[in-house]
């Protein structure tokens, strides 16, 4: 591609995304009156929260203070996610029923929206939802993306993961980002570094900062520590190799996760838990560091030595722990709101910054560069209970303000606000 192809690429690239953002930002102008008028009728708001991933679920909050609000009618909308339709059947029948009674089992609303009936065509009109609050950017169902749902609702997004390294095109630069009518996001910080790397782009959406409601749901929770000593150790899925390779290169597991796994078993006087990312078994076989057999035994030796835990629900297990060795994104912010040891394991090959808003956050953690330095922290914070970046952890953690987070409360406030329900409540 010349340079002549690459200017002009860029500048129809700003004119298209220009457009989109028009388009966009009257489609919403136009929901929103009808709304305020639906409200002042004495009309309650649908609001549906899309789910295809239960680990991903981190709305709980939101759906509650919705569910205790008069003017609003929360639901979970179960769908399919375009990777589903590589499962068999069977498959996907068992991970739709297990989505539907993790829901169900907590008394929450729950409907439907995509069937295994219909994989390729679905009846917008039957969604129903004023508003729409979406799980992920990724594997949406083709009818349920934003060009074709900005339509008819109010879009709104929030990351399943708390924001941490600097992953600008996960976190404002895909498509998806510039059809949103809501954005929220964990900080000021945050809010300027996306604005600025979007530049022009993101005109019609509205990114504010409002905390995040993972954090809620940590800072609100408060659990009994049991007197034996337990360790969380969760690694993450960007594992890389010749055969395939990726933009995060977070993973240190091909590095550590076997001494990691001998370790524990030296230490059994340490109540372990193994908590790996849920796509981390899929891309050790995809980059084919391990075999479908080999990553089978891996896992056994954790479930016989202490816990492996795959699901969603977590904090818990963050508050009864004693320290968290991990390089996964998301775990970098939310488990300092504990108080406890992180420990993080560094990539020689992670490709990306940390920017501005984690910095501080981050140089307050135990750094594990390579064997040596694991093995001497291992002993000196897991073996003989040494903390000593215990105040500056602590003092970071209160300049990012992540143990006084109103997530929830900030964003149903807004939609309140933006309905002018205030008037009418």
């Amino acid at each position: 591609m010349t340079i002549g192809d690459l200017f002009i690429y860029k500048y129809a690239s700003e004119i298209y995304h220009a457009y989109v953002n028009i388009i966009c930002k009257a489609r919403y102008n136009r929901i929103q009156k009808r709304l305020i008028k639906k409200v002042r009728s004495n009309g309650r708001i649908n609001v549906c929260f899309l789910v295809n991933e239960i680990s991903k679920w981190k709305a709980q909050s939101i759906y509650e203070l919705l569910d205790k609000d008069c003017h609003f009618e929360p639901f979970i909308g179960l769908t399919f996610a375009d990777l589903d339709w590589n499962l068999t059947s069977q498959e996907r029948s068992i991970k739709r029923q297990s989505l539907a009674l993790y829901f169900k089992e907590k008394n929450m609303c729950v409907r439907e929206i995509c069937t295994e009936t219909e994989p390729d065509q679905f009846d917008i009109y039957r969604l129903d939802a004023d508003i729409v609050f979406y799980q992920q950017p990724w594997n949406i169902h083709p009818s349920l993306r934003p060009e074709k749902l900005s339509k008819h609702a109010l879009l709104c997004y929030f990351p399943y993961y708390v924001p941490n390294y600097s992953l600008i095109t996960n976190d404002c630069k895909q498509e998806f980002h510039y059809k949103l009518w809501k954005y929220f996001q964990l900080c000021n910080g945050w809010v300027d570094a996306l604005k600025e790397a979007t530049a022009s782009k993101v005109k019609a959406v509205d990114i504010i900062a409002t905390g995040h409601p993972m954090l809620d749901c940590i800072n609100n929770t408060k659990v009994n520590k049991p007197n034996k000593k337990i360790v969380i150790y969760s690694p993450h899925w960007s594992v890389y190799s010749d055969v395939f390779n990726n933009e995060e290169r977070y993973s240190t597991f091909q590095h550590n996760g076997k001494e990691i796994l001998e370790y524990a078993k030296q230490h059994t006087e340490i109540d372990w838990y193994f908590k790996p990312h849920p796509t981390l078994k899929t891309s050790l076989l995809r980059t084919k560091l391990m075999t479908q057999d080999e990553i089978e035994e891996y896992y056994s030796e954790w479930k016989k030595l202490g816990n492996v835990v795959e699901g969603g629900d977590y904090i818990d297990l963050f508050w009864k722990s004693s320290a968290m060795i991990t390089d996964c994104g998301s775990f970098l912010v939310e488990y300092p709101c504990t108080g406890k040891p992180l420990l993080h394991l560094i990539s020689p090959a992670c490709r990306v910054s940390v920017p501005k808003p984690s910095k501080e956050l981050f140089d307050s953690f135990y750094k594990i560069h390579n064997l040596e330095e694991m093995y001497k922290c291992f002993d000196m914070v897991l073996c003989n209970g040494e903390d000593p970046l215990y105040e500056t952890r602590m003092e970071s953690v209160r300049k990012a303000g992540i143990n006084e987070t109103h997530a929830s409360e900030n964003i149903v406030n807004h939609l309140r606000v933006c309905l002018s329900i205030s008037n009418y409540g």
